[in-house]
C-alpha cells in the first residue's frame, strides 16, 4: 500500500513546475491543536437498500432492504413510522409476513424472524437452502428452486424441517392455498395446481398451459378461484375440482412490452396487477366478467403487497408509497416512508440534507431531508429534475450542471430550491460546450467547473436570475476533480493544476504537480488530498507558486481513501479495502499533521461524504444512507428531566463495566449492546425498573473483539446511546 507507518515524510514527489507567476495571496494562518471527540453511530438511520422484498398485515409492513429488514407502522398511512430494523447480513430477496413470523429469502435461505414485537425482532431458525420463491400457510413453508417443490414444517420455528418434496422443473412464482399450491412456470408457461395435503407426499393434480402464447407468470387466489396474467391477460378458473380447473373468464390488461408484469393479488372482489411503474385494479366479482376498474402511474417499483383499501410499493428508489384503493377509478398516494437510495452525492444547506440521484446515469432527483431528529430523519421532499449532474447548494440556491435537452451539449444553470418539492430554474449561464463538467466548487461570488476536455471555468453568481460566463482557462485532457478555496483553485487535469482565481475574470495558471487528486479539503497554510490510493498527502500552500508536498498519511487499514471532510475538528475519510469499506477519523496533531485515531466498518460502498455542523453523512449507492454525530464526553451528565442518563465506565472498556442510568419514572428499562453494524451483542435488562439512579454491572464475553461499540437505553418513547470503546 505504498507505506505501512501512520505518517510517511515525504517532501520530495511532487515535481514543481514554476510558471513565474507572483505571488497574489499571502495565506500563511496559525495551525492548532484540535481534539475531536468520537462518532455515535446512530443505530435507527436511514438504512434503506433496493427494497426488493415487501409484504404487509394489519398495520404492519416488512420491508426487505438490501441486508436490513425494517418493520413499519402504517396504521396512520399519511405519516408511516419506522419500528425498527433487523440487519440480515445478506439481501433478502423475497419475504413473507404470516401471522407473527416473517420469512425472509436470501442467499443463505430462508430465515425465520419472530415479529411479534416489531420493534424487537428476533432470529429464530434457518431452513439452508438457496430456493428461488416462497410462500407460507400455517405450519408449513413452500419453496421452489429449478428443480423442485420442497415442502418445510415450521412449526418449530427454531428447527424448520423439510418434510417433503416433488420434482417440478423451472417452477417459479408460489401461492399456497391448502391443501393446494400453484406455481407458475418460471418463463412463462403453464400453471401447477399441486397438492400438499399430506406434506410428505405432494402430487401434482393438474397442468394449466397459457392461453396467449406467453405463458402465465403471477398466480394468486380467493378462495375456489385462481387468477393467473401473462403480460396480455388475466384468466379466472374454478378450482373447486384442482383434477379439471375450469375457466370461468378473462379481462385484457393494457399492453407494454417494455413494462412486464411484476405482482399479482387480491382482496376481496378486486385483482391488482401491477408492472414496475403501474398499477392496475380490476373488478372480480363475477369472474365470468371481469373490468378494469382503475389505474395509477407510480415510481418504479419492485415489490408490493395489497390490502382491503390500501396498496403498499416498495422500490430500488422509492421507499414505501402507499395508495388509497378505497376508489378503484380514482387511485391516490396517501404517504410514503422515506425516497431514494440510488445516491450519487450529497450537500448541506441551512440545516437539511440534499441528496441527489436516480435509475439513470445523470442526477434525476433531489431528495430534501429534515435531520433535526438524526435517528428518524424526516423527508421533505422530493423532486425530478431532468438531467441534472453536479449539484452544489448555498443559501437556498442550488447550482447544477446539466444536458441540454436534444443535445449534447452542457451548460450550468440556478435553481431556487426554496420549496424542495418543486425546484424552479432561475438561469442559465449560456457556456452550452460539448463536453460534461467532471467538478464543480462554489467560491465567495463565483462558480467554478472542471470541464473533461476543456479546461477550468468561471461563472458569476452574483445574481442567481442571471449567472454568467467569466472566463476559462485551457488546460487539457482530461478533466477530473476540483477544489477551491482562498483564491486558489486546484483542477485535475493531466496532474493538479494550481490556479488563481482571486480575479474570476482573469484566471492563471501558477504551478502544475505531477500527481492528480481525487478529493481535497483545505485547512490553511495546508491542503489534503486524496491520490487513488491509500493515502492523504499534505500540501503546504504557503507559497501558492511553490506548493510543496510535505508528507503522506498512509493506514495501514486501509487500500484505497476516496473522499475526505471536516468534521468536529477532525479530518474524516472514507476507504478501505476491497471487502470492507470504512470511515476513518484522522486527529491533527500541533503541527496539522493527521493521525488515524479511529476506524469506523461501513455497511457498503459509500458515493460521497457530508457534514454540517452536528451531523456526518455518508450516503451510499444502493443502501440509503447513515448519520453520525459527534460522541458526548462521558461525565458530562444529560438533563435527566427531559431524557434519561446513561454512562458507561471505564472507556476504552476492560474485562468489566459499570452502566450507570437514571429515570424520572418507573418503567420498562431496556439495555443494549450493539456493533456498529447494528448487531446486538448483549441484552442487558428488559424488565421493570423503579424511578432513580441504577448501575448495571457487566462482564462482556472474552470473544467479545476489540472495537467502537454501542450501549443503548431504551425507556418508553426515549432513548440514549453512548459509544464506548472495547480493548483486549
Amino acid at each position: 500500500m505504498g507505506c505501512t507507518s501512520t505518517i510517511c515524510s515525504d517532501a520530495t514527489r511532487a515535481s514543481i513546475r514554476p510558471t513565474g507567476c507572483a505571488l497574489l495571496l499571502l495565506m500563511v494562518l496559525a495551525a492548532q491543536t484540535v481534539h475531536a471527540q468520537p462518532l455515535t453511530a446512530l443505530s435507527a438511520s436511514v438504512r434503506q437498500g433496493a427494497t426488493l422484498a415487501l409484504d404487509a398485515e394489519d398495520s404492519l409492513v416488512l420491508m426487505g432492504n438490501g441486508e436490513v429488514l425494517d418493520a413499519v407502522d402504517v396504521s396512520g398511512p399519511e405519516q408511516p413510522v419506522l419500528l425498527a430494523r433487523f440487519d440480515l447480513e445478506e439481501i433478502a430477496w423475497d419475504l413473507t409476513l404470516e401471522g407473527t413470523r416473517a420469512y425472509v429469502r436470501t442467499g443463505n435461505g430462508v430465515l425465520i424472524v419472530d415479529v411479534s414485537d416489531p420493534k424487537a425482532m428476533v432470529p429464530r431458525g434457518l431452513y439452508p437452502r438457496w430456493v428461488t420463491y416462497i410462500d407460507v400457510e400455517g405450519d408449513f413453508l413452500y419453496a421452489s428452486d429449478t428443480d423442485s417443490l420442497f415442502v418445510v414444517d415450521v412449526s418449530d420455528p427454531d428447527s424448520p424441517t423439510q418434510v417433503g418434496a416433488l420434482a417440478s422443473s423451472d417452477l417459479g412464482e408460489l401461492e399456497a392455498a391448502y391443501p393446494l399450491v400453484f406455481g407458475a412456470e418460471h418463463f412463462g408457461g403453464s400453471m401447477r395446481i399441486i397438492d400438499v395435503a399430506d406434506p410428505t407426499q405432494p402430487v401434482l393434480r393438474a397442468t394449466v398451459p397459457g392461453g396467449s402464447g406467453f405463458g402465465w407468470q403471477l398466480v394468486t387466489h380467493s378462495g375456489d378461484i385462481v387468477f393467473a396474467a401473462d403480460i396480455q391477460t388475466i384468466h379466472a378458473y374454478d378450482v373447486t375440482d384442482p383434477d379439471n380447473p375450469q375457466p370461468l373468464g378473462s379481462v385484457a390488461v393494457p399492453y407494454n412490452l417494455l413494462l412486464n408484469v411484476v405482482a399479482l393479488g387480491v382482496v376481496d372482489d378486486q385483482v391488482f396487477l401491477r408492472r414496475l411503474e403501474e398499477v392496475y385494479v380490476f373488478d372480480a366479482a363475477d369472474p365470468t366478467a371481469m373490468d378494469l376498474l382503475g389505474w395509477i402511474p407510480v415510481p418504479y417499483g419492485t415489490e408490493s403487497a395489497y390490502a382491503e383499501g390500501r396498496a403498499y410499493i416498495g422500490g430500488i428508489d422509492l421507499g414505501l408509497l402507499i395508495l388509497d384503493t378505497t376508489d378503484p377509478g380514482a387511485l391516490t398516494e396517501l404517504g410514503r416512508l422515506f425516497s431514494g437510495g440510488a445516491f450519487q452525492d450529497a450537500a448541506f444547506d441551512n440545516g437539511r440534507l440534499y441528496l441527489s440521484g436516480g435509475l439513470k446515469y445523470a442526477m434525476e432527483s433531489i431528495s430534501t431531508y429534515d435531520l433535526e431528529d438524526p435517528v428518524t430523519p424526516q423527508l421533505l421532499a422530493r423532486a425530478t429534475v431532468d438531467h441534472w449532474d453536479d449539484l452544489r447548494i448555498r443559501d437556498g440556491i442550488a447550482y447544477a450542471t446539466y444536458l441540454i435537452p436534444g443535445t449534447w451539449q452542457y451548460d450550468v444553470l440556478a435553481a431556487d430550491i426554496s420549496n424542495p418539492a418543486s425546484p424552479k430554474v432561475l438561469s442559465t449561464a449560456g457556456v452550452s460546450q460539448g463536453y460534461d463538467f467532471t467538478g464543480v466548487e462554489i467560491g465567495d461570488s463565483t462558480l467554478f467547473l472542471n470541464s473533461t476536455f476543456d479546461g477550468v471555468y468561471s461563472i458569476d453568481i452574483r445574481d442567481p436570475s442571471g449567472i454568467a460566463f467569466l472566463d476559462r482557462i485551457e488546460l487539457g485532457f482530461p478533466g477530473g476533480a476540483l477544489a477551491v478555496e482562498n483564491g486558489l483553485a486546484f483542477a485535475s487535469i493531466d496532474g493538479t493544476n494550481v490556479i488563481d482565481v482571486s480575479r474570476p475574470d482573469a484566471l492563471r495558471l501558477l504551478d502544475v504537480l505531477d500527481f492528480a487528486f481525487y478529493d481535497m479539503v483545505f485547512r490553511f497554510p495546508y491542503a489534503y488530498a486524496t491520490v487513488g490510493n491509500a493515502c492523504i498527502d499534505v500540501l503546504d500552500l504557503s507559497i501558492p507558486t511553490s506548493v510543496k508536498l510535505i508528507h503522506e498519511v498512509c493506514p495501514t487499514e486501509a487500500d484505497f481513501i476516496s473522499r475526505l471532510v471536516w468534521f468536529d475538528e477532525a479530518l474524516y475519510a472514507t476507504g478501505g479495502t476491497t471487502d470492507q469499506a470504512a470511515l476513518f477519523r484522522f486527529r491533527l496533531d500541533n503541527t496539522s499533521m493527521p493521525t488515524l485515531e479511529e476506524t469506523i466498518i461501513l455497511r457498503a460502498s459509500p458515493k460521497a461524504l457530508a457534514a454540517s455542523e452536528n451531523r456526518l453523512v455518508v450516503p451510499y449507492e444502493r443502501h440509503g444512507f447513515d448519520v453520525f454525530v459527534p460522541g458526548v464526553l462521558t461525565g458530562v451528565p444529560p438533563d435527566v428531566a427531559t431524557e434519561p442518563l446513561l454512562e458507561i465506565a471505564p472507556n476504552p472498556l476492560g474485562d468489566s463495566a459499570e452502566i450507570r442510568f437514571a429515570v424520572t419514572a418507573p418503567g420498562r428499562i431496556r439495555v443494549e449492546i450493539f456493533d456498529l453494524l447494528g448487531r446486538r451483542v448483549a441484552l442487558l435488562t428488559d424488565e421493570q425498573w423503579a424511578a432513580g439512579v441504577h448501575v448495571l454491572r457487566w462482564t462482556p464475553d472474552p470473544s467479545m473483539a476489540s472495537g467502537t461499540y454501542l450501549v443503548r437505553l431504551t425507556a418508553g418513547d426515549s432513548s440514549r446511546t453512548r459509544s464506548f470503546a472495547r480493548l483486549r
